[in-house]
């Protein structure tokens, strides 16, 4: 272990630090490089959360309107059994959500050729005939299965609440780590492709800096465009090529400021 870690920044003092500080860059150029990958997992972290937060959101009141709306249309309880589905009351269910679209159909009268005609006629996402059920896969293609492949079940407006309850306990990790996954990657295409700009740039100004160098500085640089295009987001604003701009310009600061002494000690520190 180094024995300079007491005068390496925290992590928030990084964050303030990368946007507020030029000397910063020339601190943390050389530390260790999973050191700044460790920080760039940790603001993607937060930012990730933060953008989950509407996302969960939207889906807690959309299935929860959804519901009510199946609830209020009179959603039968179907009885699968034996690789049968009888419906109480048995007359067509027809539901479709008027803001998404989603389409839900159950006639448990008619099998057969009868039930692929009836959904090609609909188009819903779902259908349940009495031998089959029917699910929507793109505007052209759809699979069958046949019930018999099902356990013996009841399905009723209560599973639905029960399903629900479920998608929702599974959406409060998954969307963030979802997200987390694709700001990752995406983040770090985008330090190595500006990265590699920032090469050139240091090239006309004749100092030398390895390429790890230089991408410690491009993913510090990140701060900054990261919490500013996450709170576009979440405000629902769409400013083109805003988050390239500033990062192009804080690299460019970052690199600037690099003193020509700094950016010659090319010596990774003892780890």
């Amino acid at each position: 272990m180094s024995n300079n870690d007491d005068t390496r920044p925290g992590f928030a003092e990084s964050v303030i630090k990368s946007s507020t500080a030029p000397a910063f860059y020339a601190q943390i150029m050389n530390q260790p490089s999973r050191r700044t990958i460790f920080y760039l997992l940790k603001i993607l972290a937060i930012v990730s959360i933060l953008l989950s937060i509407p996302l969960n959101l939207s889906l807690v009141s959309m299935s929860g309107r959804i519901l009510q709306a199946m609830e209020a249309e009179g959603f039968p309880t179907v009885i699968i059994k034996d690789g049968i589905a009888e419906a109480d009351p048995p007359d067509r269910y027809h539901y479709q959500d008027t803001e998404t679209d989603i389409q839900i159909l159950i006639d448990t009268q008619i099998e057969g050729d009868e039930a692929t005609t009836l959904f090609k006629e609909f188009r819903p996402h779902m259908m349940l005939s009495r031998r089959k059920l029917i699910i929507k896969v793109d505007e052209t293609g759809w699979r069958e299965y046949e019930l018999h492949r099902l356990n013996s079940m009841v399905l009723d407006i209560s599973t639905f609440r029960t399903l629900r309850r479920i998608l929702i306990a599974l959406s409060l990790p998954l969307f963030p780590f979802v997200l987390l996954v694709f700001n990752m990657a995406n983040r770090i295409l985008y330090a190595m492709t500006f990265g590699a700009f920032g090469w050139l740039f240091i090239g006309m100004r004749s100092q030398r800096m390895t390429f790890r160098q230089i991408f410690q500085i491009a993913i510090y640089a990140l701060t900054f465009p990261v919490f500013l295009d996450a709170f576009l987001t979440l405000l629902g604003w769409n400013v083109p090529y805003i988050f390239s701009l500033f990062y192009l310009l804080f690299l460019i600061r970052g690199l600037k400021l690099v003193p020509v002494e700094e950016s010659a000690d090319t010596t990774a520190p003892t780890e």
